[in-house]
């Protein structure tokens, strides 16, 4: 199976879970709930979001910066023309981030909540130049201006994300 590093805008989920005064999910919680529901016991602690005000505020950031100058949401993706060609982004979503099977993740310690804001098969937003998305090579200075963008964006959604940071986190797909 591949595995990928995708850069996440969010917080740890001990972090997570202090700014919204819950308490985690003890392990034996985690591992028996994994297994027996369609709804994680983790996905409980996630806000309720607007998916359409979500996928509003990644064409807003696309557009502020100048990755495109607009394009049109299909059934999956967002169908742009960048100065690399056509891209067919993949939509941004707030999630929960570990994997203490394939990745070897120790829970609660290395799981993210988050939106990733690079991913693979398919560009998100950092991942922009490749058709395919997966950040192969990127400065840091470079994604500075970006970052602060998409995190403008989606502060305007999910108020808390200003106190979000930046974590590069390798997924299993």
């Amino acid at each position: 199976m591949a595995y990928g590093n995708e850069v996440i805008l969010g917080f740890s989920l001990n972090q997570y879970c202090k700014l919204i005064g819950k308490k985690i999910p003890s392990i034996n919680e985690f591992e028996n709930d994994q297994y027996i529901n369609d709804t994680s016991v983790l996905e409980k602690l996630l806000p309720q979001v607007s998916i359409s005000n979500l996928l509003q505020a990644q064409e807003n950031a696309l557009i502020k910066a100048g990755i495109c100058k607009g394009g049109k949401w299909g059934d999956r993706y967002f169908n742009a023309k960048t100065p690399k060609g056509i891209r067919e982004f993949a939509p941004l979503s707030l999630e929960i981030i570990g994997d203490t099977d394939e990745i070897g993740d120790e829970y609660p310690d290395d799981f993210v909540v988050g939106i990733s804001i690079s991913g693979r098969y398919f560009p998100t937003y950092l991942d922009w130049k490749d058709e395919h998305g997966t950040i192969e090579t990127i400065g840091i200075n470079d994604i500075g201006k970006l970052v602060s963008i998409i995190k403008d964006e989606i502060v305007k959604v999910i108020p808390m994300f200003k106190d979000s940071q930046l974590f590069i986190k390798m997924r299993h797909y």
